[in-house]
């Protein structure tokens, strides 16, 4: 197995993300400890799929692929954010009318759902462990060049 720059660093970044997925993420009231993976399935998919792709990538001395690797780390990283882009926005007075219903009743849920349920007290280490395995990912596919 051909060792090419970054690849140790590329590897790295893969395995954090493939713990940082299951690691504790955030303490819930509620719940307990929850991880990306309770609270966002597709989400840590997506990780766990870029994660594999780049252990993939390197054991098969394949590196110039990391760049996507890395991009792909970063949208499930940020995949509500992504999410949230890519919707589709209806302008007509009907979609208009719609988005406030729907606005409305979904506040008003998030209100007494956000209050009751979602009250995250302490975030846990999970979290920096994906940010660090994004990071290490784009610095392995820069430093492949």
């Amino acid at each position: 197995m051909a060792r090419s720059e970054g690849s140790i660093t590329a590897t790295i970044g893969a395995l954090a993300l493939l713990v940082g997925v299951f690691a504790p993420l955030a303490d819930v009231d509620v719940y307990g400890s929850v991880s990306l993976f309770d609270l966002s399935e597709t989400q840590g998919l997506l990780l766990l799929a870029a994660a594999s792709a780049t252990l993939y990538a390197v054991f098969t001395a394949s590196t110039r692929w990391l760049w996507l690797c890395a991009l792909g780390a970063w949208v499930g990283l940020l995949y509500p954010l992504v999410k949230s882009w890519l919707t589709p926005r209806d302008e007509s007075a009907l979609g208009q009318l719609q988005d406030a219903l729907t606005s409305a009743a979904s506040d008003a849920f998030a209100d007494v759902f956000g209050d009751v349920v979602m009250d995250i007290t302490h975030l846990r280490w999970g979290g920096g462990v994906l940010l660090a395995g994004c990071v290490l990912l784009t610095v392995a596919a820069v430093r492949r060049r």
